[in-house]
């Protein structure tokens, strides 16, 4: 009987070898796939209790389908890159199913950020019509107030907006109402000495082709305590119907 040793050598060695390396690059690529799908840690009250997403437009679009219901709060834990077209989150109602949203940082200073290549008349988190939504980016166990920046590292001359808060109807019946921006530092993408009109918080009506549409009984929202920068305009508030006014809005300490 003859006795066949495998080594290291020869065409074993070679498919070993492969082998290794065909396990190294899935390892690699599943710990990719597993920390971007980790910058947003979802938990909820009902539905579906927890989750974890790449970006807040993911995460919003989770909530829209009813996946996550209830009281919901999404703490960012890395920083992301939300899409040029995000998904905005909607009002309750079927097939989503919330309370509150809560959107914070956690465990650290992060960004949620703009895409490079902005789109226009876009921003990079959106409200239409959603109500009772806090964004809050202190971060209490960090140091300092504001420890969550949305903006954009680009200076592209886009008209865009770093947060919208708009009403979806024109008819007063779908207004975003009852939410808070506080504690963020808000970053446009305006070029300096540029005239094109970009905006830090954007308060309209839903529109993908303007920025600068009224807005239609938007409620009590909040804004306040925000570093605001490299914007045409810090924080655009603009209602057009005296049917349907914005009322109830509070903006208070913003540098």
């Amino acid at each position: 009987m003859t006795k066949t040793n495998y080594t290291s050598s020869g065409s074993f060695g070679g498919f070993w070898r492969w082998l290794k390396a065909l396990a190294l690059t899935l390892v690699v690529a599943l710990l990719s796939f597993t920390a971007d799908a980790q910058n947003v840690l979802v938990t909820a009250t009902a539905g579906t209790t927890s989750g974890s997403y790449a970006t807040v437009s993911a995460a919003f679009t989770a909530i829209n389908a009813g996946t996550h219901q209830g009281a919901i709060t999404l703490k960012v834990v890395a920083n992301t890159t939300e899409p040029a077209a995000p998904t905005a989150l909607l009002k309750s109602g079927a097939p989503s199913s919330y309370t509150s949203v809560l959107i914070t940082p956690f465990g650290g200073n992060f960004t949620i950020g703009g895409a490079a290549t902005p789109t226009a008349n876009r921003a990079i988190i959106e409200l239409n019509g959603a109500d009772n939504v806090t964004i809050d980016g202190d971060d209490p166990t960090v140091a300092g107030t504001r420890n969550l920046t949305i903006g954009f590292s680009t200076t592209a001359a886009t008209i865009a907006a770093c947060i919208r808060v708009s009403s979806n109807s024109t008819l007063g019946t779908d207004g975003a109402n009852n939410n808070t921006i506080k504690n963020c530092i808000i970053t446009g993408n305006r070029v300096s000495g540029g005239t094109t009109v970009t905006y830090g918080i954007n308060m309209s009506n839903y529109s993908t082709t303007s920025l600068a549409t009224g807005g239609y009984s938007s409620l009590n929202n909040r804004f306040e305590n925000n570093l605001i920068t490299r914007c045409y305009h810090g924080i655009w508030a603009v209602g057009v119907s005296a049917t349907y006014p914005n009322t109830g809005l509070q903006i208070i300490n913003n540098v």
